[in-house]
């Protein structure tokens, strides 16, 4: 029996993340910094308990800069941020629907065609489809 194909529904969540962060030194500019990731909430993992989680692919980090910062200020965080990456991970579904430190924003395509291309009833055919919407939706489209 064939394996019934649920397409994707991808979201982007943005993680405030700024207490994970020491923000001093050349970071004391910095008054936020969001987590951007992508989440397919058409499908929920069960880590060993009842409550349903969602698998958050991590795809970049943003900050926010407090006011009256010089370029070349922002510049040297934003090469320290960009060299740091984020983890993958499970979080409740809960959690991220629910929590005031998330935002989740539906990714605005123009059409979900590409999506056939791609076996996503097989588990390598699924993850060659998130590795192409993480290509599809750009650093700029994170924010």
């Amino acid at each position: 029996m064939e394996k019934e194909k649920i397409k994707p529904d991808f979201k982007i969540v943005h993680i405030n993340e700024t207490n994970d962060w020491d923000l001093t030194g050349e970071l004391e500019c910095v008054e936020k910094i969001t987590g951007c990731y992508i989440a397919d909430f058409s499908r929920n993992t069960y880590c060993c308990e009842l409550t349903p989680s969602l698998y958050l692919i991590w795809m970049a980090y943003d900050e926010e800069f407090k006011e009256g910062v010089e370029e070349q200020a922002k510049e040297v965080v934003d090469g320290i941020i960009a060299d740091q990456i984020g983890e993958d991970g499970y979080y409740h579904r809960s959690y991220i629907e629910n929590s005031d430190k998330i935002i989740v924003k539906d990714v605005d395509w123009d059409n979900t065609d590409w999506m056939e291309e791609f076996d996503y009833s097989t588990e390598e055919g699924y993850y060659e489809l998130i590795e192409e919407a993480r290509e599809l939706i750009s650093y700029d489209g994170c924010y």
